[in-house]
């Protein structure tokens, strides 16, 4: 069953807690009792100052919280064991992995990132901690789905620490999976299994390589040895329920679904994981006719951060697709102040403000996903925005890279303009002619640049245009 409705705050917000669900004064009591059992264990030792107590019991709290699935709860004593201790790496540790199981991997990179640096100047970088932040960071390229950018991370992986190096190849198998590069993700999940063949995640990702590959019996094979491994845990129920549900079998799919929330739904904030396995059952419940029951999850999820996010990420489109610039602002700012370096809404907003003739925000939107995403589109606009800001090398160098033999007529057409922005006008007149000739019915393109010869004073071969 679900815990709760939870309409949920970011996990990356100072939010005030309360213990939930708990009796009254349990949480004292937690507090008490560990500081009691602490201090009797050190005596009055001047070993264990009151500073050290207080870190311990909130350190203490903050796993016992998580443990409950109230993240929140866990987060903000984690926040507070590093008010008190500074140096410890683990609360920060411990916030990042409660980050990714919320599913906000823009925070969850932006930690790590603070971290390492913050080991590194301490000379605390040692190979475990550089692991562990790797696989915490591949995570949350996962979570943003940059998978290049998790491969990349996973390679850095090093040392025989066992179960880094478990995690590791498990990852880069969910990473290669996700890319529909089904030959290196099996490689990696049979590595893994080679590492420890009761282990579960390899095999239920061999599973899903199996039945993505259309492989109905051998993902039934693969499950089933997941299942002897443990038949009850969520991840397994889970994915028996998605095989059941695209199979068409929604009696177990409900089933399924219904046993993993027992576990995903217990958390107090809307994760990703827990947002989509009940969308899923929606799906099921109103195949199933139980419109009744779906209605009840969907006000769930309506009411939710990642359904405020969606409704207004949906409406946003809708208004972009329609004209209404400035309405599909308005929704896509909502979205960035409730989830602040949104994928989808920094750069659809980025696109915006580039069509409105601001270019200098288009640019602060767009820039850091340019590295991340191998889309030529997303580049081609972001070298436009430089080309305005008057950072005409800098669009050069980007298209060059992006299409060094020109054989796209939009990118030759943009690389062309940015020549004529530094200066080189015989190169710039020379692509442009050359972009129209491949591209003629580029209307745009060819009224600006007989604007632009009519600038030069070429009147006669503006005509022409």
């Amino acid at each position: 069953m679900i815990a709760r409705s939870n309409n949920a705050l970011p996990l990356s917000a100072d939010n005030k807690h309360s213990a939930t669900g708990l009796p009254n004064g349990w949480r004292q009591l937690l507090a008490v009792t560990a500081l009691t059992l602490m201090l009797n264990g050190c005596g009055n030792s001047d070993n264990m100052h009151q500073s050290e107590v207080e870190y311990l019991s909130h350190m203490d709290q903050a796993q016992f919280f998580k443990r409950q699935g109230e993240l929140r709860a866990s987060t903000q004593e984690l926040r507070s064991a590093m008010t008190l201790r500074n140096d410890e790496a683990e609360p920060r540790f411990m916030l990042i992995e409660n980050l990714l199981t919320a599913g906000d991997g823009v925070s969850a990179k932006t930690q790590v990132e603070e971290l390492e640096n913050n080991l590194a100047e301490a000379d605390q970088l040692t190979e475990k901690n550089h692991n562990r932040l790797r696989l915490l960071l591949a995570e949350a390229y996962l979570a943003q789905e940059r998978h290049e950018s998790a491969l990349k991370v996973l390679e850095q992986v090093s040392g025989d620490h066992h179960q880094q190096q478990l995690q590791a190849r498990v990852l880069a198998g969910e990473a290669y999976r996700q890319q529909v590069r089904y030959d290196l993700a099996e490689e990696s999940y049979q590595d893994a299994f080679e590492m420890d063949n009761e282990a579960l995640m390899p095999l239920l990702g061999l599973s899903r390589s199996r039945f993505e590959q259309d492989d109905k019996e051998g993902a039934r094979e693969w499950l089933e040895r997941a299942r002897q491994q443990d038949d009850q845990h969520s991840e397994v129920w889970l994915w028996r329920a998605q095989m059941a549900h695209r199979e068409g079998d929604l009696r177990l799919a409900r089933e399924g679904y219904t046993r993993a929330l027992e576990d995903i739904g217990r958390y107090d904030v809307m994760t990703q994981r827990k947002y989509m396995t009940i969308a899923a059952l929606i799906d099921v419940l109103q195949r199933k006719g139980n419109a009744s029951e779906a209605f009840v999850y969907e006000e769930i999820l309506a009411n939710s951060a990642p359904g405020t996010l969606r409704a207004n990420l949906e409406a946003a489109r809708d208004h972009y697709q329609r004209g209404n610039l400035e309405q599909a602002a308005r929704h896509l700012q909502e979205v960035l102040n409730q989830a602040p370096g949104q994928e989808s809404a920094s750069i659809l907003l980025g696109m915006i403000r580039f069509q409105q003739g601001d270019a200098k925000a288009a640019e602060e939107l767009l820039s850091p996903f340019a590295e991340s995403h191998d889309s030529a589109e997303l580049t081609k606009m972001l070298a436009a925005t430089r080309i305005r800001l008057e950072r005409s090398d800098e669009a050069l160098a980007m298209l060059e890279k992006l299409d060094p033999d020109q054989t796209d007529p939009s990118t030759t057409a943009l690389v062309g303009i940015a020549s004529l922005a530094g200066g080189d006008h015989e190169l710039g007149q020379q692509l442009i002619e050359d972009s129209l000739a491949r591209q003629p019915e580029n209307g745009d393109l060819r009224a600006r640049y007989a604007r632009y010869l009519i600038s030069q004073n070429k009147l006669s071969h503006a005509r022409d245009q």
